[in-house]
């Protein structure tokens, strides 16, 4: 049976109507979980920074070899005024960013990407 709010509305404008109604209920309820688990996470704990001294000791170099670093630019720095800072995360991303893998890793690379140009190459002599 079709009542009279059918009748008014149309069919399309119906359908838009629950439409809208579900995409709300969807997004106020992702809304709702994200904020759940923004809550649950323990709160970030301040990165004490490190002087040049710190950084070198971290990373067992001296200091020049630090200094050459920066000058090139090849190490994550933060600069203000004459000083320089570093943070242990950062240190250890750049120290994980040398990473260059066993001979096994090395070869399961190549391979994958062998396959992958070879499947290219026959797909594209069609």
């Amino acid at each position: 049976m079709i009542d009279s709010t059918t009748k008014q509305m149309g069919l399309g404008e119906m359908f838009e109507g629950v439409l809208k109604e579900q995409m709300m209920t969807i997004i106020s309820q992702a809304f709702m979980k994200q904020s759940s688990l923004f809550q649950t996470l323990p709160q970030e704990k301040e990165e004490k920074l490190m002087t040049v001294d710190d950084a070198a000791a971290f990373l067992q170099v001296s200091k020049q070899t630090i200094y050459c670093k920066m000058s090139k630019g090849t190490i994550p720095v933060f600069k203000k005024g004459n000083r320089c800072y570093f943070t242990k995360q950062l240190l250890m991303d750049y120290v994980k960013e040398g990473y260059k893998g066993t001979m096994k890793d090395v070869q399961d690379s190549n391979d994958a990407f062998l396959t992958m140009n070879k499947k290219k190459r026959n797909g594209n002599k069609k």
